[in-house]
């Protein structure tokens, strides 16, 4: 039986086949919304061309699950020593027959109830930075036409901290609508219905 209890072990699975949107009578808050108040994402297509939404939950700090027939599982398979360790559960659809994938996908799932709360957000906000994957052989140095083979410094590495520093002084106050006035006044002549 199916009961919304603290206590109880089952937990709500939502198939919302429309766009999320704050205007939707249905479900109505946006799509980075809905994804911050999950806890997995499952996404085990049997084909994806990249698959953004295993790597939005993923940016977001929301594990999930995915195949190596999508983009993204591939790619975090081949350039990501344990993605499983960030989170990012790769369940084979390439290699194994549809039953062993099942099964994998079950274990995967399984595996991921029996964490305790910590395990799990922990798990949800490691993922690789940009410096632990190589760079893909499509995004060569040599392939920007606005940088000279002289303006290449092998030598020079990336340092997250100082980019850290470079941003937070980059940062911007942001915009109030404070003096914006809650309702359109009245215009001179306007009357009240």
């Amino acid at each position: 039986m199916l009961t919304q209890e603290p206590v109880a072990p089952n937990k709500i699975v939502i198939l919302h086949p429309e766009f999320l949107s704050s205007t939707s009578p249905l479900l109505p808050m946006d799509y980075e919304e809905f994804v911050r108040g999950c806890h997995l994402g499952v996404f085990p297509s049997y084909y994806e061309p990249w698959g953004y939404t295993p790597a939005e939950c993923t940016v977001m700090g929301i594990p999930s699950v995915t195949t190596n027939l999508s983009g993204f599982g591939c790619f975090m398979q081949e350039h990501v020593a344990d993605p499983a360790a960030y989170g990012i559960y790769i369940v084979d659809r390439r290699f194994r027959s549809p039953d062993e994938s099942c099964n994998q996908l079950t274990q995967f799932l399984y595996a991921f109830c029996q964490q305790s709360r910590r395990q799990r957000i922990t798990e949800g906000f490691r993922y690789p930075r940009p410096s632990s994957v190589p760079p893909s052989p499509s995004v060569s140095q040599h392939n920007s036409p606005h940088q000279s083979d002289e303006e290449v410094n092998d030598d020079e590495r990336y340092d997250e901290e100082e980019e850290a520093e470079r941003d937070r002084q980059n940062i911007k106050s942001p915009f109030s609508f404070t003096a914006m006035p809650w309702r359109k006044k009245k215009q001179h002549g306007e009357y009240r219905n």
